[in-house]
């Protein structure tokens, strides 16, 4: 089996085992996200944008997260792939650790209740995050792996409305699993950052209702308390247009960058900094009405990025995964690429890239849950082969090659279900 690798404007044919981990074990998972987190507002995150080898994000993308290995260890015994979220993503992972060919992902769309077509819609890359790691946290509740969502994900911010004429504050701490950044008339990152913690007025008819105190005039605004170790900026290139009466693309150049530091943006100045590394650009061409979608990742935290384009994986420049998708007229020499541009970003704190970039091995995954995946793998091929059996049952060939096929199909899997008793629960290939 080959795949196409792009570097240095040179398309080559190398086989897959060439190519090495990084990039292999991502095939097929763009598709994934393409189904799973298109919206309007864009498209998987996870690793689902994020998805590669069990230390891998998106689903977005999720996977390229050591801790992560904890969905590896979430009770799932007596669960339908089908069904239960949590074991089709273990089925997920594994089949991406383990397998040498694209992994298919109906079984993952489908534990959402997404039927067929539903896949193909457009769904809220906001909406899918939340629902996955709602239903992976729930799942995790009473287990040894309890709390790892949101040790991973979840950060803390203060709302507060200050009097500014009598002692009186409001405050009230959030959770938050993502950010929405404005790109409206924002040049870059650190300006959206600004505007989120900038203050508000209340005056005039807007006073505050301070109890005692009456209607005062006060600030409102918030100030972040700590950012999350793996943190999603959702930058809001869709939005609603009154004056159309529809969801209209703000294509403004906006610029992130590599590494940022947010120290500035926090309450408190921190124990560790919070200064952070992009894994991950989430990427739109096109209009509200559809178009393209692209994930760039940086799988190691090293500056060498891969591109997932459908179901072709390719090394990339630093300048394709960043750069060209700023937006704006005058981001690329092409005119097709001007409505190409970044919605979703994926950073992760520099201190910590090696802790949650690091790999997981074949150790780190339960027998039992080996045994249970191997075992429907085993009833999975019976079933496709039976079936491929049936269809030629129809036709009236009783040659000579008819019988070979049958008598290939049973050697086929002869082989298959020798290999699996001489290499026991550890499943390396199809």
């Amino acid at each position: 089996m080959a795949c196409i690798y792009v570097e240095s404007s040179i398309t080559c044919i190398i086989a897959k085992k060439m190519i090495g981990d990084s990039l292999t074990l991502f095939l097929g998972m763009t598709y994934l996200i393409q189904r799973m987190v298109l919206s309007k507002m864009i498209q998987l995150q996870s690793r689902l944008t994020l998805w590669r080898k069990p230390h891998t994000a998106s689903l977005g993308i999720l996977k390229n997260i050591q801790d992560l290995l904890a969905v590896y260890k979430i009770p799932t015994v007596g669960d339908d792939s089908s069904r239960s979220v949590a074991f089709a993503l273990q089925r997920v992972f594994y089949d991406l650790q383990f397998s040498d060919k694209p992994v298919a992902t109906k079984r993952l769309t489908k534990s959402f209740g997404w039927e067929t077509l539903d896949s193909f819609m457009q769904h809220d890359v906001q909406e899918f995050l939340r629902v996955l790691l709602d239903k992976l946290e729930n799942k995790m509740k009473g287990t040894v792996v309890e709390g790892t969502v949101p040790k991973l994900f979840e950060g803390k911010m203060t709302s507060f409305i200050k009097c500014k004429n009598v002692n009186c504050t409001s405050t009230r701490v959030e959770t938050f699993y993502d950010i929405q950044l404005s790109v409206k008339e924002k040049n870059n990152i650190y300006e959206s950052f600004k505007d989120y913690i900038s203050t508000e007025l209340l005056e005039g008819e807007n006073k505050y209702d301070a109890g005692e105190h009456g209607l005062q005039e006060a600030e409102k605004g918030v100030r972040f308390d700590v950012f999350p170790p793996i943190l999603h900026l959702h930058l809001m290139r869709f939005q609603y247009d009154p004056q159309s009466d529809a969801s209209i693309k703000f294509n403004d150049k906006f610029e992130f960058y590599e590494e940022i530091n947010l120290d500035p943006y926090l309450r408190d100045i921190p124990a560790t900094p919070a200064h952070y590394t992009l894994h991950a650009v989430l990427v739109h061409s096109g209009d509200n009405h559809g178009g393209h979608y692209v994930v760039f990742i940086n799988p190691k935290g090293d500056g060498k990025w891969c591109k997932f384009d459908d179901d072709v994986v390719s090394r990339c420049s630093k300048q394709e995964a960043i750069e060209y998708n700023y937006g704006g007229k005058e981001d690329a020499p092409h005119l097709a690429r001007r409505a190409t541009s970044a919605y979703m970003l994926i950073y992760i704190q520099t201190s910590q890239l090696k802790y949650v970039l690091q790999e997981v091995t074949e150790g780190d995954i339960p027998s039992d849950l080996c045994e249970r995946i191997n075992e429907e793998m085993r009833y999975e091929m019976v079933r496709t082969c039976g079936r491929k059996i049936r269809c030629r049952k129809y036709k009236s060939d009783t040659s000579v090659s008819s019988a070979k096929y049958y008598a290939k199909i049973f050697t086929v899997l002869k082989q298959f279900f020798t290999l699996q008793a001489l290499a026991g629960s550890k499943y390396k290939g199809r």
